[in-house]
C-alpha cells in the first residue's frame, strides 16, 4: 500500500505527498505558509492507485524559526580577543580544508556550536600532537550534521572536553568542547569549517559566511 497526506488550501487539496513509513511512524516533508489550524486529508492507496481509505482531520502548524547563516565557533562576549589567524586558501588550507578557518584561541577555552543540529561524529581520546602532517589522524574533534548534507567540523579538541555524543541534539551556542592540542598543529588553535557530509570526519569544506 502507499500513503499520502493532502493539504487544503481552503479552496482545493494541495498535490498529494507520499508518506514515508517506518517503525510505525509516518513522516512527510513540507513548507507550509500561514500558521495556524489546516485541515487534511489521508488518503491510503493499492499499487492500483485505487483508494482503500480516505481520513480527514486538522493539524495546527507552527512557525519555525530558521537558523541564518552560522555563528563563530566561539563568544564573542567571552574571548573578545579571539581571531582568524588562517583563513581560506592559505597555508594548510587547501584541497578538503580550502575552506577552513584557524582561530587563535587557547588551550582550555569553550568551542561553541555555530549552527543547531545532530552530533554525527566525536573523537575525544588523544594526546597526541606534532607540527607535521603524521599527526593528523590523532587529533580530537567533533562534526555535527545539520541537514541538507552539511556539516560543521571542530578540529584539535582537548582530550576529555567533547560535552555531547553521536546522536544528541545541539542548538546554536551550546559548548560542545574545549580548545587542546592534538593531531596536526603546530601550536594551540581552533580549526573549523563547514563541509560536505561524507563517510569520514575529513570531507570536502564550503564556503560560508559568518552572522
Amino acid at each position: 500500500i502507499k500513503v499520502y497526506i493532502h493539504f487544503f488550501d481552503g479552496y482545493n487539496y494541495l498535490p498529494k505527498d507520499k508518506m514515508n513509513g517506518g517503525s510505525g511512524l509516518w513522516t512527510f516533508t513540507r513548507a507550509i505558509k500561514n500558521p495556524g489550524n489546516r485541515k487534511y486529508k489521508i488518503t491510503i492507496e493499492d499499487s492500483n492507485g485505487n483508494v482503500l481509505k480516505s481520513h480527514e482531520a486538522y493539524i495546527e502548524v507552527k512557525e519555525k524559526a530558521i537558523e541564518a547563516g552560522y555563528s563563530y565557533p566561539y563568544s564573542k562576549s567571552e574571548y573578545p580577543n579571539a581571531y582568524i589567524s588562517q583563513g581560506n586558501n592559505t597555508g594548510s588550507h587547501k584541497g578538503k580544508g580550502k575552506y577552513a578557518y584557524d582561530f587563535a584561541l587557547s588551550v582550555g577555552q569553550n568551542v561553541r556550536a555555530t549552527r543547531s543540529g545532530t552530533i554525527l561524529r566525536v573523537k575525544d581520546n588523544s594526546t597526541s600532537y606534532g607540527c607535521n602532517s603524521a599527526y593528523a589522524n590523532y587529533a580530537n574533534y567533533v562534526v555535527i550534521d545539520h541537514g541538507n548534507n552539511e556539516t560543521s567540523l571542530y578540529l584539535h579538541l582537548k582530550k576529555d572536553s567533547a560535552t555531547y555524543s553521536v546522536g544528541q541534539h545541539v542548538n546554536k551556542g551550546d559548548v560542545i568542547g574545549k580548545v587542546g592540542l592534538s593531531g596536526w598543529v603546530c601550536g594551540a588553535h581552533l580549526h573549523f569549517q563547514v563541509q560536505e557530509k561524507c563517510n569520514s570526519w575529513w570531507c570536502q569544506s564550503k564556503p560560508i559566511s559568518f552572522k
